[in-house]
């Protein structure tokens, strides 16, 4: 609409619209059509959805820290239900507060709680996720000076598959998703400007995170190395980043601290969650793949109907209701069976299959667990011997789990619709690298972790898709980021090339 205004002669064009009004009114209709696209693709996508296990347990928490003051997942009216650490308690308390803030929530007792829709609920989460992609869009919109990039990435979380699959399902993928991208732009803040406040905001956001995901514990470390390394070789100010990372850590450990003090107060382990264990096993059980069973992973893990035999099984987060029989032929052709087809076999998929057979991988991390747990008596303890069983198999043979990682990695690129994280990711790795080397430390800071995630999800965890989906927020910025540097370039060589067609 505007291009064609512009084009109106000076006689026939309104004179009140100027071209920079007509640019203003072109941004608004497009805001206003992405903003009333949110709405209509909200409105279809959250009612009619069932809560599963998952939410179930996240719910109860949240009742339950709202009515007693407990967090627990025991399912119960009594005024005192039992202290446990089966989940972390950050992404419950992020519903907790939506109970109490949300009119007619509080009123509801337990299993009418669970049973209901909660829709009001859902909408108080798309509301964060609203506020996240409108925060991330300008955000790319001020750091390349251009709005398409914005309006790119607005659009990528606001209609992510994933998040919403998430919201209805009330997963703390969600709340890790938000966590993470404000985390990533205070950081970002944090060594452009730094400055008191912000770096004490990124402490207090990385507990967050990590009471919502406990693989970001594990990076305040990393963290702390790359402020003092700006500290010492990357010419800010010394004494402003050293204090700011002295509150950094101070707003970290306090959280992080006083809720592993309470599991050691009640359990006896400095832990977060009690399944850490658990899923380090299964994951220390990959590393016995076969070679055909290698390959078979790279297969098993792709998510694409024209080469995974047992797609059905390996659908992302965000195709709800995508449940093919088998997979499918290309124009005809049958793309596993010309390929890999002719080297595997069915019984090359038997042990990496999820929950299929009593046999795989997965199911005899979880059947060993419980037999921690039932010998030694609480799952806690349980879960801490799993850990060092786990820690055993991995130092026994270090290269094959390190090995193991590249397919499970592959497995985690598929976060969301595949056209989306894979180039998300590629971007995501790219402006690693070309921070480094053009000096953007704020950039870096961004990405950092996005990538530690990625990279611990696939050395320490199975890496499932659904593990990475927290990262879509932060992706849809480095495609918005990505997508500017490549228009850039290309206009600069169509300018280069005007000259000489001349």
């Amino acid at each position: 609409m505007p291009g064609l205004l512009e084009s109106l002669p000076p006689k026939l064009a309104p004179p009140h619209l100027t071209k920079a009004r007509l640019r203003l009114l072109g941004h608004a209709l497009i805001i206003a059509a992405l903003l009333g696209g949110f709405v209509l693709h909200a409105a279809y996508n959250l009612p009619h959805h069932a809560i599963d296990h998952d939410g179930t347990h996240y719910l109860c928490m949240a009742h339950n820290l709202v009515h007693h003051g407990t967090i627990s997942t025991q399912r119960t009216l009594s005024p005192n239900p039992w202290l446990d650490a089966w989940r972390a308690p950050g992404y419950p308390s992020f519903l907790a507060l939506g109970v109490v803030l949300v009119p007619g929530l509080t009123e509801q007792t337990l299993p009418g709680f669970l049973r209901a829709e909660l829709l009001p609920l859902k909408k108080w989460q798309l509301g964060w996720l609203l506020l996240a992609a409108v925060i991330a869009g300008a955000f790319v919109w001020r750091r390349t000076g251009s709005p398409w990039p914005g309006y790119l990435s607005f659009a990528l979380i606001a209609y992510s598959p994933a998040l919403i699959y998430f919201i209805n399902r009330f997963y703390s993928e969600v709340g890790a998703a938000l966590v993470i991208l404000f985390l990533s732009l205070t950081l970002h803040r944090a060594v452009r400007r730094p400055s008191l406040w912000a770096f004490a905001l990124a402490g207090l956001l990385l507990a967050m995170g990590a009471l919502t995901r406990a693989a970001l514990m594990y990076f305040w470390l990393p963290l702390t190395i790359y402020f003092v390394l700006l500290a010492w070789r990357g010419g800010l100010p010394r004494s402003k980043v050293l204090a700011g990372l002295a509150l950094f850590t101070l707003t970290f450990a306090i959280p992080v601290g006083a809720w592993m003090a309470r599991n050691h107060y009640n359990f006896g382990h400095w832990i977060l969650a009690y399944r850490g264990g658990q899923v380090l096993d299964i994951r220390a059980n990959h590393a016995a793949m076969t070679p055909k069973e290698y390959l078979a992973a790279f297969v098993y893990y792709t998510p694409w109907v024209y080469l995974n035999p047992l797609v059905q099984e390996s659908s992302t987060p965000g195709n709800d209701n995508w449940n093919p029989p088998k997979h499918q032929k290309l124009w005809g052709v049958d793309l596993y069976q010309a390929t890999l087809g002719r080297v595997l076999t069915m019984d090359d998929f038997n042990h990496l299959r999820v929950q299929a057979r009593g046999d795989t991988y997965e199911m005899k991390g979880q059947d060993t667990w419980a037999r921690h747990t039932k010998w030694l008596g609480h799952y806690t303890v349980g879960d801490a011997h799993s850990q060092k069983v786990a820690i055993r198999k991995i130092l026994a043979d270090p290269w094959r789990h390190l090995l193991a990682s590249i397919p499970l990695a592959w497995r985690g690129l598929f976060a969301d619709v595949w056209w989306v994280t894979l180039p998300g990711f590629a971007c995501l790795f790219y402006l690693g690298v070309s921070s480094l080397r053009r000096r953007d430390w704020p950039l870096l800071a961004f990405v950092l972790p996005a990538i530690f995630l990625f990279s611990f999800h696939s050395l320490i965890t199975v890496n499932a898709a659904r593990f990475n989906s927290p990262l879509v927020p932060v992706l849809a910025v480095c495609i918005g980021l990505c997508a500017h540097r490549v228009a850039r370039r290309w206009l600069r060589k169509r300018a280069a090339k005007e000259p000489s067609d001349a």
